[in-house]
């Protein structure tokens, strides 16, 4: 089984996750301070230190990609999942892997 990739939107889903269900709201729309405090209260394997050095450029790549939607200057909100309307559980292809040129922006487990 490949391992399942870590991106900041799947921290970020986490963390709101452990906030609703600790009884505490949660807005639909955030910043980069509240990805940062996702970044810091993961329990998954993760280099929280080179994460945060690079969260903006992180983030930045994440919101290209379409997991997170830009809703104003220096807001985001998560990207819903796009669904067809003509068949309920089609899922979009997904995009093709980066090629070694290209920087990830999956992150990596910490060492």
């Amino acid at each position: 089984m490949a391992p399942q990739e870590i991106t900041l939107r799947t921290l970020v889903v986490d963390y709101m996750n452990d906030l609703s269900s600790s009884g505490i709201p949660i807005e639909q729309e955030f910043d980069i301070k509240f990805v940062g405090r996702a970044v810091g209260a993961s329990r998954r394997p993760i280099n929280r230190t080179a994460v945060l050095a690079n969260l903006e450029s992180i983030l930045e790549k994440e919101a290209q990609a379409g997991h997170f939607f830009k809703s104003g200057e220096g807001r985001f909100v998560l990207q819903a999942p796009l669904l067809s309307t003509y068949h309920p559980h089609h899922h979009p292809p997904l995009p093709p892997p980066p090629t070694s040129s290209q920087p990830s922006f999956i992150l990596s487990p910490a060492p």
